[in-house]
């Protein structure tokens, strides 16, 4: 009977500091994102005029945590998903005529403890290489291998990290009388706090029924 209630009570409190350990271990500061766009006109045969305008970006909102755009903290810890797509259009004719778009995110959280991360991400188009992700922890050089197709996991140790990534179709560049490039960016990041208080305690619940059985 006794023996019962301590394993029962060892269960609860495994169960507690294993949820406990997880949810103090990730901490999301913030999640923006902003859209961008630019233009470029020349006119043609010596014409006077013409005009170029630089990627210029919107005031930054924060993620809508739509199906493809999110970030949260759940029991499985941090999931963040981002999806974006941009193009780039040229029209050479009596003049030369460019208009682009662009897309950029920002996410800031907190490791108080080293935790596991899953990185994947999707072909979208052919400009995707334009697309400059980067995960990186204060002080330290950004996490090595993001692929710009397919899936990269590791350990996070702690710190405080930023996620952030941008793509400029402004970059596509390309000669020809009339054509339109797309690309993007479709990927998913998951950090999971690892259970560190797990085989602890787990040693003294054993060693606990040990010194009762005797």
């Amino acid at each position: 009977m006794k023996r019962g209630m301590l394993a029962a009570t060892a269960a609860i409190l495994l169960a507690a500091t294993v949820t406990g350990t997880a949810g103090a271990a990730v901490l999301l500061r913030s999640a923006e994102m902003a859209d961008g766009s630019g233009s470029r006109l020349q006119p043609g045969f010596g014409q006077p005029g013409g005009f170029y305008q630089p990627t210029t970006y919107t005031p930054a909102v924060p993620f809508p945590n739509d199906a493809q755009n999110f970030a949260a903290v759940g029991p499985g810890g941090l999931r963040i998903g981002a999806h974006q797509w941009g193009f780039f259009t040229h029209t050479q004719g009596n003049s030369l005529s460019e208009t682009w778009s662009a897309h950029k995110f920002n996410l800031q959280f907190d490791l108080d403890e080293p935790a596991s991360f899953t990185y994947d991400r999707s072909i979208f188009d052919t400009e995707d290489w334009l697309a400059v992700i980067t995960l990186q922890a204060d002080g330290q050089p950004p996490v090595a291998g993001l692929p710009p197709f397919g899936e990269r996991s590791g350990v996070l140790p702690a710190g405080h990290y930023t996620f952030s990534g941008v793509i400029d179709l402004g970059g596509s560049g390309g000669s020809g009388q009339f054509f339109t490039r797309w690309g993007g960016y479709q990927l998913t990041l998951t950090v999971a706090p690892e259970p560190a208080a797990l085989p602890l305690l787990s040693g003294l619940m054993l060693l606990t029924l040990r010194r009762r059985s005797w």
